[in-house]
Order: C-alpha cells, then structure tokens, then sequence
C-alpha cells in the first residue's frame, strides 16, 4: 500500500484542512517543515521520505477557479521523480484536456466539482474523486449511478474525517468496494497512525491520502518505510 501525502494550497500557500471547513483552515504547522510554500514544503516532504506521488488540492481553483497552472508547471520540473495528482476543480472535459499536456500531472475528476451531466472520458491513468460529506456524496450522484464507467483508480473522500482525528472511513470504503471489486480504491481523510494504515491495508486499499499524520509526526519515518 502507498502512503501519499497531501498538500492543501490556498492564498498561496499551504494549509491545514481540517473537515472540510475551508473557510477556518490555517497555515500548515509541521514537524517535517517549517515552511508554507508549496514548493518547500514538497522538498523537506521528499527528504523526509522517498513518496513517489503528491496529491495537491487547490483550494483556489476548487473554490474561486482560480487556476495556477505555472505553479503546477514548476513543481513536475522540479521534481522529476514524482507523479502528481492534482483536484484543481475541474468541471468538464475540456479543463482535463488542458491538463494533459503537462508531463506526469495526474488531473483529479471529483464529483464536488464535475457540472457536466455526462462522465468524462476516461483515460488510463485517470483518478475519480467521490467526494462524501455527512454521509451524502457532494456534488450529482452522477458517478455513484454510472459506477460502471469508473476509471480504474477512485479516490472515497470523507471530508468529516480529514484533519480531526476521527480515523478513516471504513464503511464508506466497503461500500463502494461493494460496487466494484476489480479497480484500485484510494482512501482519504481520517488516517491518524500506523494502526490506521494497517487496517487500511487488511481492506485491500491501494494508497492512502495521508496529511495531519506526515506532519503532526505521528507516522514516523520507519513506519512510512513499511509502505514503500
């Protein structure tokens, strides 16, 4: 199982999401950094541990549409030996299109953010976000109808979950698991310590999107080497 770990950007810089209440979030406090600048904060993430993938979510872009694609330019230069997953609130097909053509960018679909009333096309690598929050998912129901047409990577995001200590989501992720037992299940928000990890892992979770744990010190570097 991989450990990904996430970087919120908003204002510019990064923050500490904390059950989605995006307006209350605060500049990132880190035992691994002690910067906000999303570039420095990847590097000091980097020599901390070998992650391969980064997940940023754009604040600004999912809330404002304001889109900062120089920045995510700089960081796949900077960074040749990771892939990055991006949720820049892309709403229809065209905005994934455009983010094509930047080398080891992974654009996100989430269904928060996803207006138009068909799925998008699909490609290989691409990463569906089911974005859930009390209980309900946000955004249409169009993806939980048409579970037939998920990529083959799909992200079950509890935004109560994420930064307050609750541990993850475990029904969320059996039930969509329920749905589809043959694609590759991402869970994020909750993640708290190694024990969360491991229970992650006995459910057959691919990857875990892993935040106030990295930086709160809680998952140390000989834990995190278990899942390289």
């Amino acid at each position: 199982m991989e450990i990904i770990p996430v970087i919120d950007l908003m204002g510019g810089i990064v923050v500490h999401a904390k059950a989605g209440t995006r307006h209350q979030y605060q500049p990132l406090k880190s035992t691994v950094t002690h910067s906000t600048e999303p570039l420095q904060v990847i590097e000091d993430l980097l020599s901390y541990h070998s992650f391969t993938t980064v997940y940023i979510a754009d604040l600004d872009a999912i809330m404002q549409g304001i889109n900062n694609r120089a920045l995510y330019k700089r960081v796949v230069e900077e960074f040749p030996a990771i892939t990055v997953w991006l949720d820049s609130g892309i709403e229809k097909q065209d905005q994934k299109n455009a983010l094509r053509d930047i080398p080891r960018l992974i654009p996100i679909v989430a269904s928060e953010t996803w207006s138009d009333k068909q799925s998008p096309v699909w490609n290989k690598s691409d990463v569906l976000s089911l974005d859930f929050k009390q209980g309900d998912i946000i955004g249409d129901d169009l993806f939980l109808k048409q579970y037939g047409e998920w990529p083959e990577t799909v992200i079950a995001m509890n935004l109560d979950c994420i930064g307050i200590d609750l541990g993850p989501d475990i029904a969320l992720l059996q039930t969509l698991k329920s749905k589809r037992s043959d694609i590759r299940f991402i869970a994020a928000g909750g993640v708290r310590n190694d024990r969360d990890l491991c229970m992650l892992k006995r459910e057959g979770v691919s990857a875990a999107l892993v935040a106030s744990a990295l930086h709160s010190g809680a998952l140390d570097k000989v834990e995190l080497k278990k899942y390289s």
